[in-house]
């Protein structure tokens, strides 16, 4: 997961404006007039780590992030405090585009996060 950026944008190469998704070019550029006043980020689900608990989901990438465990994202704070607060064991991830929703099971992120680590050379999971 990270905030739309213009250095995560300039990823795509010199023609960034091309070659990135056009949502987050917009985004980019319309972010202050879409959300006047506020201090929001757009969070983005940018790939997946495959791993045994997120079997199925290692395609997914460059997914708009809109609500985890029921609680509205609009910054990488709100998706630290949202996932400390998983529903029934589990962690609900909605997105703006398909699929709508994934899950994800709670203790298992957690068992698995040396695991993690380890296996992709990580020196944190959070930043």
């Amino acid at each position: 997961f990270l905030e739309l950026s213009r250095p995560y944008l300039r990823e795509w190469g010199d023609d960034w404006v091309q070659k990135a998704p056009r949502r987050f070019v917009y985004y980019d550029r319309y972010q202050t007039e879409l959300f006047p006043g506020q201090d929001r980020k757009i969070v983005i689900l940018s790939e997946v780590l495959a791993s045994p608990c997120t079997i199925g989901y290692e395609e997914l990438q460059d997914l708009i992030v809109t609500r985890v465990n029921g609680i509205a994202i609009h910054g990488l704070d709100d998706l630290a405090a949202a996932t400390r607060k998983p529903l029934a064991g589990f962690h609900k991830i909605e997105f703006q585009d398909p699929p709508r929703e994934i899950y994800l099971d709670a203790q298992d992120v957690i068992a698995r996060e040396a695991w993690l680590m380890k296996t992709y050379g990580l020196p944190a999971l959070r930043r």
